[in-house]
């Protein structure tokens, strides 16, 4: 009786399965076809087009999914079968969870989505509507959609800065826009409306070949997609206002009265502490837009908040009613001395460094002048209370500056020592999360990353290893880094020999801190090209530095776009095979902790750049998954943009640039700094020879400055 009624049950609740499937093997009319292939198409190319390309893998064989020119080929491969379409391999694949598949770490489909591309397996992979394919491809950040959500005007506002700044030269420029004129270079021919990527610019662009190789400024690869996004979406028109509306010229007068104003309403026990970065120099640079203004008061906001052990966020404060001049508080950066923690006075080590220091108390301009700058400095307490901007983001995030305003012990274990992280202990007791695999986004050597609970949230440490190390393969010796590191490990046999690393770790703020070290564990400036490289060349060629590099790469705190290799492949046994696993969690578990430690990272990044991106259409943007980061993208444009006479004019509180032009052509000082080449159309110097200071001596920029009467040389050892 019993078994009369379960069964009975289980024959009844199968009744819902079959007629489901049965609903799904229903005949469709060529009208429903086409319905479900237009609801399959965006599935599979957002879940199959990565892995299955022509090119990607052996055309011959057919072993891709040529889904967008000929569906034919996938009958003709038997990867879609009429007779028997519950034997075809995509439907297979997709109903047994195969496809996509998960080792990669990719995104997999959701229930509903996964039934419906088998729903069009199942009925013979019928051919969707044309209009689907031959419609312009969306962009790769679409409005509302998550991501970077950059489309229209906002996109075209990114991409504006880079057409100028790289097609300009060659392509002419107009003074009312001081930069490229697209309306008269780029004609409707070389975007076409009906698939931009047949046009001249998109296929210039991708294939590198515009701008010409021979350029000294070439676009980073995450520019040049940012480019090819701009053409692909139809070349959309910018915000005029963003790049045609004039802006006053500040004089050195308004920048001085607008720091003493501020000075003077500050409580006076604060003033001593505060400090002011300017961007009144870019202000005054026309073929300086208004984008590119925000951008560096974002970087400048990641760059403070990247350099400080405070446990909170602070934003530097607006001044002027333009938003060039940005105050701080070094305190809550923790840039202040302290004789009882042993932290020297961090903006005088800055000034040690800046090439940029004039004074103006003694300036022969006007009294007015000197009377400000004598009360800024009474106030300040120091005759130097101003800093570039876009210098301190370049030049204080990468070695030497980047360790000293960080406090970087010179040895790992120091720095463990400071975050409470203690690794051989940590491997005895299992209490670490490792994965391995054998190629990374920096390196075609095997990497090897670790995870330690520290003091302020996470402490990340990557081991890396030059090509041909024996002791480099991970999946023969997953188990080091052997008794140097680890005292007493028993596991020398099976331990690994690694050439550097990097280590991550969370500042008290939620931001993160860098460190590059050698094979034991020392810190380095750069990490050797042999083993990392950067194609993005953030720091001015493809060297990775400390920092600035890091800063760059992490732009969303943890790479995502991992899954360990090691805790499946090794052929160990016994003790050792326990040990990876207990070391090698699996990939859900791993991506969980990434997912905890980008969380506490992103939140601290809204924190810190969410002020510069306020407008209506920015409001959704992704601040983490941004097409760019901030201070990488400053610094590499800082330190690779010529030095012209309009530059000069607008860095030395000058309207006309004539009248560097004319130094360059008549000073003997100019010549002798090898500025002469000023003088001519479209002369430039470059920003090291601009900044050049040999200890004691004055940079080119201080000896310009003192040759006409702008200011005078300031010696932070004077002091």
């Amino acid at each position: 009786m019993n078994r009369y009624l379960v069964g009975l049950l289980l024959t009844g609740a199968m009744v819902p399965l079959l007629l489901v499937g049965a609903e799904d093997k229903k005949p469709l009319t060529p009208r429903e076809k086409t319905e479900l292939a237009n609801k399959a198409h965006p599935l599979l190319k957002k879940y199959c087009a990565d892995c299955h390309v022509p090119g990607k893998n052996n055309v011959d064989d057919g072993n891709y999914l040529d889904y967008l020119f000929d569906v034919e080929k996938l009958k003709e491969k038997r990867k879609v079968r009429e007779d028997n379409p519950e034997r075809g391999s995509i439907y297979r694949k997709l109903d047994r969870e195969q496809m996509p598949p998960d080792e990669k770490g990719i995104a997999q489909p959701t229930k509903e989505e996964r039934e419906i591309m088998k729903k069009w397996a199942l009925h013979g992979a019928p051919k969707w509507a044309d209009a689907v394919v031959k419609k312009p491809p969306v962009p790769a950040f679409p409005p509302g959609g998550g991501g970077n959500a950059l489309a229209g005007k906002e996109l075209a506002n990114q991409v504006y800065p880079l057409l100028s700044k790289y097609c300009s030269r060659c392509h002419g420029t107009t003074a009312k826009k001081g930069g490229l004129d697209p309306a008269k270079h780029i004609e409707k021919k070389h975007i076409p409306k009906g698939d931009p990527k047949d046009g001249e610019f998109y296929k210039k662009v991708h294939e590198g070949s515009m701008p010409p190789k021979a350029a000294t400024l070439q676009p980073t690869a995450e520019e040049r997609k940012l480019i090819e996004e701009w053409a692909i979406a139809g070349a959309p028109m910018w915000d005029e206002n963003e790049f045609t509306k004039p802006r006053e010229f500040k004089t050195l007068e308004s920048v001085l009265t607008d720091m003493r104003d501020y000075l003077f309403k500050a409580n006076e026990r604060d003033r001593p502490f505060i400090r002011f970065f300017t961007l009144t120099h870019l202000h005054n640079t026309p073929s300086v837009s208004g984008v590119d203004l925000n951008l560096h008061r974002a970087a400048l906001s990641k760059a403070v908040n990247s350099l400080s052990w405070h446990s909170r966020i602070t934003v530097p404060r607006p001044v002027d009613k333009e938003e060039t001049i940005y105050a701080i508080d070094v305190r809550d950066y923790k840039w202040d001395s302290s004789r009882v923690l042993r932290r020297p006075n961090l903006w005088r080590k800055l000034l040690e460094h800046y090439p940029y220091g004039l004074t103006f108390e003694d300036s022969p301009q006007k009294r007015i002048v000197n009377k400000l700058a004598t009360d800024i400095y009474k106030y300040c307490g120091t005759e130097l209370p101003m800093i570039r901007a876009d210098w301190f983001i370049s030049e204080a995030t990468r070695p030497p500056l980047y360790h000293t305003m960080m406090r970087i012990p010179k040895s790992a274990k120091t720095l463990e020592k400071m975050l409470r992280v203690d690794v051989p202990e940590n491997f005895e007791k299992n209490q670490l999360a490792r994965a391995g695999f054998l190629k990374s986004g920096v390196s075609d050597q095997n990497r090897l990353i670790e995870r330690h609970d520290a003091l302020y949230g996470a402490y990340w440490k990557s081991y890396d290893f030059k090509a041909g190390q024996e002791r480099g393969n991970l999946i023969r010796f997953p188990l080091g880094p052997g008794k140097e590191l680890i005292p007493g490990t028993k596991y020398q046999d099976q331990a690994f020999e690694h050439d550097g690393g990097e280590i991550i770790f969370h500042l008290p703020n939620g931001l993160q801190g860098y460190m590059l070290i050698d094979g034991k564990d020392n810190r380095i400036d750069a990490g050797p090209t042999s083993v990392v490289s950067d194609e993005n060349k953030t720091s001015g060629n493809v060297e990775i530095v400390n920092g600035l590099s890091c800063m760059y790469c992490h732009k969303a705190g943890m790479i995502t776009n991992f899954k360990d290799e090691v805790r499946g492949g090794v052929e160990l046994g016994g003790e050792a095979k326990e040990k990876v696993e207990d070391l090698y969690p699996t990939h859900k578990e791993m991506q969980e902790l990434v997912a905890e430690d980008n969380a506490k990272f992103k939140f601290a990044l809204e924190r810190t750049m969410r002020p510069f991106f306020k407008k209506p259409d920015e409001r959704k943007l992704d601040l983490a998954t941004l097409p760019f980061e901030p201070v990488g993208l400053v610094a590499r444009l800082y330190r690779s943009e010529p030095v012209t006479a309009e530059r000069i004019a607008a860095e030395l509180w000058i309207k006309d640039p004539r009248e560097i032009q004319f130094a360059a052509k008549y000073s003997r000082t100019f010549r002798e700094m090898g500025l002469k080449r000023l003088a001519l159309e479209g002369g430039a110097v470059k920003r090291p020879q601009w900044e050049l200071r040999r200890s004691g001596q004055r940079s080119p920029f201080q000896k310009a400055s003192f040759e006409l009467d702008k200011g005078t040389p300031y010696n932070v050892y004077g002091q």
